[in-house]
């Protein structure tokens, strides 16, 4: 092997190396990013609960508050088994629905309350706040899924996540 030999091989081991880094970097970068969209989504979903208690302070029907305080039960705890297991699409799903349920029962004994208008918010902020998870999810899902970059994914255990 000669002097020219070698610095082509040092110089394509440089590049593979250079290009090994730069496509870790990019996997942990949106990574983290689905991970900050959804702690932001996570924290406007536990301001459900302090909703609930303002419209509970606000003297409506026990029985309708009893159906809420259930709903965001569930919601907190389908919240709670998502922390961690982004890939894990059932969890998901669950959260979905449990959004989904809070939303249906509110439309229906929240109207006209005192906390209508923080209602409405919070339902804009959270519709947002989960159009940017899915955002995040599936710039995430195309960069672990791309080759090359795939089978450095497969190789550290970058696994896609499912949308919301």
């Amino acid at each position: 092997m000669n002097m020219d030999d070698s610095i082509w091989s040092l110089l394509g081991l440089a590049l593979l190396v250079f290009w090994l880094v730069g496509a870790y970097n990019r996997l942990v970068r949106l990574r983290a990013d689905v991970n900050q969209s959804f702690a932001a989504l996570g924290a406007q979903l536990d301001q459900y609960s302090g909703l609930v208690s303002s419209w509970a302070m606000s003297g409506q029907d026990l029985s309708a508050l009893q159906t809420l305080l259930a709903t965001v039960h569930t919601l907190d705890g389908a919240l709670h088994d998502c922390q961690g297991r982004l890939h894990q699409a059932e969890l998901l799903q669950a959260l979905a629905a449990a959004v989904s349920e809070f939303d249906l029962h509110w439309q229906r004994l929240g109207e006209g309350s005192a906390v209508a208008n923080d209602k409405q918010r919070l339902s804009q902020d959270v519709a947002r706040l989960r159009g940017l998870y899915n955002d995040a999810a599936a710039l995430y899902n195309a960069a672990v899924g791309q080759f090359p970059a795939l089978l450095l994914a497969r190789a550290l255990s970058f696994k896609p996540v499912h949308p919301l």
